[in-house]
């Protein structure tokens, strides 16, 4: 008999992996003429990967709930694995509904998450502030929540929102001995040079899928009283993924 007063047991939020280790093959290139040179570029071969999933954000949100503190841990013991591997953050969706919506939110997912990384607490207030016009639900109870989280009170004021978002997203980032983790934008496959963050950041939307039904699973959730096992089912779906990349890699 379980203990009715015991906390219920926490969904899966995640899951990380280093890759296998390619082989190092030579780099062949021919002679050039005069005036000419030739330019080598190493291929975007990811070394690790880590995901946190749809159930680590509010309901159709890009707010990052408490429990995604864990999946956190393990990227900062994974990145500390791979020292001078550069990141990507990509966000999906599931195949369900509007496709530009879809398309947005897993961007401002992705967003979320690297906003978190690099405590640029700014991003947040700006998700927050668009939240209603793309349809991403940061309601007032986001805020209650960071509250509670922290210990710190945003007063009601944009210094005071900031102030709460970089104390909550310490809070959610530490390494495995407690300490706060953070990447630098550098630390990125495009190093923070884009403001709007070209290849550090995507959103997918409804491609790569993880799970295609097939038609006769398509016919059947697509009635009305199967809903909620379709959105259970299409949970995989509903992911964000960050690439570690071999050290020296870029994207221009």
């Amino acid at each position: 008999m379980s203990d009715s007063g015991a906390p219920p047991p926490k969904k899966q939020g995640g899951v990380s992996f280093t890759h296998e280790t390619l082989e190092k093959l030579p780099i062949l290139v021919a002679p050039s003429t005069k005036g000419e040179k030739n330019t080598i570029r190493m291929e975007l071969i990811p070394v690790a990967c880590w995901r946190v999933n749809d159930v680590r954000f509010a309901f159709s949100s890009s707010f990052l709930l408490p429990d995604v503190a864990d999946e956190f841990r393990t990227l900062a013991t994974l990145c500390q694995a791979h020292p001078g591997a550069p990141l990507s953050i990509f966000g999906h969706a599931d195949p369900v509904g509007d496709d530009n919506f879809n398309k947005v939110l897993s961007g401002r997912r992705a967003e979320s998450v690297y906003a978190v990384l690099t405590r640029d607490a700014d991003r947040w207030e700006k998700l927050r502030s668009t939240a209603a016009a793309n349809h991403d639900e940061w309601g007032p109870e986001s805020i209650t929540t960071m509250e509670q989280a922290t210990g710190v009170s945003s007063g009601g004021t944009a210094d005071g929102r900031k102030k709460l978002y970089l104390a909550y997203m310490d809070f959610l980032c530490r390494d495995a001995a407690g300490a706060p983790f953070r990447v630098d934008k550098t630390g990125f496959l495009g190093k923070g040079a884009d403001a709007g963050g070209k290849a550090d950041f995507q959103g997918c939307g409804e491609f790569n899928p993880v799970l295609v039904f097939s038609k006769a699973e398509n016919a059947e959730f697509s009635k009305a009283e199967n809903k909620a096992q379709r959105d259970e089912e299409n949970g995989k779906n509903r992911r964000v993924v960050l690439y570690l990349f071999r050290p020296g890699v870029t994207v221009p």
